[in-house]
């Protein structure tokens, strides 16, 4: 039961966080991209 109860505020977490996440996500993509080009 604890395990489920962690998942779901895990997932509430996420929901929340959700645009900042993806936001985050698509400057590391970038940022390793333009690493990739340069090396």
């Amino acid at each position: 039961m604890i395990i489920i109860i962690i998942i779901q505020i895990i997932i509430i977490i996420i929901h929340q966080n959700e645009e900042l996440i993806l936001f985050e996500l698509k400057n590391s993509l970038q940022i390793h991209c333009v690493i990739h080009i340069i090396n």
